[in-house]
């Protein structure tokens, strides 16, 4: 620790206060959106700090100006696209996880619905506007929980009723026992 604190003081003095600290923190920052294991996390921030360095090294000498400021720009913007692309705790993986639990929880409402007991559909109403009716979420969504549920044989829907066929019984069965 106190070799740190050497190394980041006599830092401080050549190097500037941008560069040094993102060279201490954003490498480490990155690395931990793809590693929560610590001896994996050491080497990692060190590989990403000396490409940041490289990278911001070259684009420093190709516009003719001062190092620090592309090396410190360049583990930003690395560690920016680490935030998006991060395969587990990243925007984009988040979001995607958010639909996928969106989209199971629909179906396992819409197959809950159904074996509390088949149901008659009135003749102007889909079994879609069924469940939307019945379910605080987006139409478009209900819709494609219930055609998954249908294309995947759970649910069996004709033009006046609804039932629950028996692999909707077991997928239930199932997603009951997950939670």
């Amino acid at each position: 620790l106190s070799l740190v604190s050497v190394t980041t003081v006599a830092a401080f003095e050549t190097a500037g206060t941008v560069l040094v600290v993102a060279l201490m923190v954003t490498p480490a920052a990155t690395a931990n959106l793809f590693t929560h294991s610590l001896a994996r996390m050491l080497v990692l921030s060190a590989v990403i700090g000396a490409a940041c360095s490289v990278v911001g090294v070259l684009l420093g000498y190709w516009i003719e100006i001062s190092p620090g400021g592309p090396i410190a720009a360049t583990t930003g913007v690395f560690f920016l696209g680490s935030v998006l692309f991060a395969p587990r705790v990243g925007f984009i993986a988040q979001s995607r996880m958010r639909r996928s639990q969106q989209r199971d929880c629909l179906q396992g409402l819409t197959l809950q619905l159904l074996a509390k007991s088949g149901i008659e559909l009135q003749p102007e109403r889909s079994f879609a506007d069924w469940v939307s009716g019945r379910i605080s979420a987006p139409s478009r969504s209900v819709f494609n929980a219930v055609e998954k549920c249908r294309s995947a044989g759970w649910i069996d829907v004709t033009a006046s009723s609804a039932r629950l066929t028996s692999l909707g019984e077991a997928r239930l069965e199932e997603m009951t026992q997950a939670t």
